[in-house]
C-alpha cells in the first residue's frame, strides 16, 4: 500500500515538472517567434536594397574621352546645358519619373533600417528602431554622450 503510495506522488511529481517545462519553453516561443519574424523582414529588405538597380547616367561634363562606365566619378547625373548638345546613347540615360526607388526600401539605410539624424540625447530618447546618424555639428563631447545613450538603447550608430 506505501509502495503504491509513493509511486503515484513520484508520477504526479514528473507530470508538474513536464507541465513546467513546457510552459516555460511556450513562453520563451513567442518572443523568439517575433525576433525571427523581424530578422526575416530585415534579411528581405537588404536583399532588395542589394538588389537596386542604378541606371547609367555618364554625366555630360568633362571631356567626352575619360567618362566612361567603368569610372564612378562619372557615372552621375548632371543637368545639360546648352542649345547645341543632342542626346546620344553614350551620353547615358536621362533622369525621368521611372528610375524611382521601390517604396519599400526608399529612404533606408544599406543596413535595412530607417536613418534618423540626432543633434542631442534628447532627441534619441525619443526614437526606436532606427538607425542613428549623428550631425555633423555636433561636437566631441556631447558625440560621446550620445554614443553612450544609443549603446544603452542598442540603437545602431552609422558615424559613431
Amino acid at each position: 500500500m506505501r509502495m503504491i503510495k509513493v509511486a503515484e506522488e513520484k508520477k504526479a511529481t514528473q507530470k508538474k515538472t513536464v507541465k513546467n517545462e513546457k510552459s516555460a519553453e511556450n513562453e520563451k516561443k513567442p518572443a523568439n517567434k517575433t525576433t525571427v519574424k523581424k530578422d526575416k523582414v530585415l534579411e528581405k529588405t537588404k536583399e532588395l536594397i542589394k538588389g537596386k538597380k542604378k541606371p547609367t547616367f555618364r554625366g555630360r561634363f568633362g571631356k567626352k574621352q575619360c567618362r566612361r562606365k567603368s569610372n564612378d566619378k562619372w557615372d552621375k547625373w548632371r543637368r545639360p546645358r546648352g542649345i547645341d548638345i543632342l542626346r546620344k546613347k553614350e551620353d547615358g540615360s536621362v533622369v525621368d519619373i521611372g528610375y524611382r526607388t521601390d517604396k519599400k526600401i526608399r529612404n533606408l539605410h544599406p543596413c535595412g533600417l530607417a536613418e534618423v539624424r540626432v543633434n542631442n540625447v534628447t532627441e534619441l530618447e525619443a526614437l526606436k528602431g532606427v538607425a542613428v546618424r549623428i550631425a555633423g555639428t555636433v561636437g566631441k563631447k556631447k558625440k560621446q554622450e550620445i554614443l553612450k545613450k544609443a549603446e544603452e538603447m542598442k540603437l545602431k550608430v552609422i558615424n559613431g
